[in-house]
């Protein structure tokens, strides 16, 4: 009898364990944002079972919540999960904004079955850095000026007294060959594979589960044999 138990739980758990660590999830986000400015983090359910999720996604910036992500059309909290929000194999958007936080930001991605309140998996370990625009800024305008300070002049103003030339483009002074050349340059327009993360996490956590499951089973059958070999004395 003992035996045929030990045979079912194992059999569960090779039937159940593959199972939940197949589930995972897809995610794609901005390595950079500014603050007060919308972005996009796109979200896929993998073997997930069949139906609706909430989805919440949580944001901390030294240890605050600093975001808020698009409700329903209302501006919310990240504290609070958006309910029914995807299917299982669907992919779909969530608009956020950075209040006005400006640093390393660290968030964690929350699925659970719609209606339940105690059944979600947790994936975390992302993370994306949030600036001022003056930052971005300045960190954009070396660029927009490299083609202006290469293009010859069309009209040359020489009048001033200290003996310096004074250059005055206009928009006629750049002809369309040249407009060809010219690379205008937006960070947040700036799309690599490095600038957008695809990963899929959580698998360590179901892994440690399933292998404190097996230890738990063979403490199971060394009792069971030790109490045999203790029948077997008396």
């Amino acid at each position: 009898m003992a035996k045929n138990r030990i045979i079912l739980l194992c059999l569960f758990f090779l039937l159940v364990i593959p199972t939940i660590s197949a589930q995972n999830i897809s995610i794609d986000y901005p390595d950079e944002v500014e603050i007060g400015k919308e972005f996009q983090i796109k979200l896929q359910l993998i073997d997930f079972e069949s139906g609706t999720y909430d989805v919440k996604i949580d944001m901390f910036g030294d240890g605050a919540r600093i975001a808020r992500i698009l409700n329903n059309g209302v501006w919310k909290s990240t504290v609070y999960y958006i309910s029914e929000a995807i299917e299982s194999g669907q992919e779909e958007d969530f608009t956020m904004k950075i209040e006005s936080y400006v640093g390393n930001i660290n968030f964690e991605v929350k699925i659970r079955e719609s209606g339940s309140e105690t059944k979600y998996l947790i994936f975390g370990g992302y993370s994306l850095i949030s600036k001022d625009s003056d930052t971005l800024q300045e960190w954009q305008e070396p660029e927009n000026q490299i083609d202006e300070t290469q293009e010859e002049p069309e009209s040359v103003n020489d009048k001033n007294t200290n003996g310096e030339r004074s250059v005055q483009l206009t928009g006629s002074a750049i002809n369309d060959e040249d407009k060809s050349n010219i690379i205008y340059l937006n960070p947040k327009d700036i799309k690599t594979d490095e600038n957008f993360k695809s990963e899929a996490k959580g698998k360590n956590t179901i892994w440690a589960f399933a292998l404190f499951c097996i230890a738990l089973i063979l403490l199971f059958i060394l009792k069971k044999v030790n109490d045999v070999r203790k029948n077997g004395i008396k």
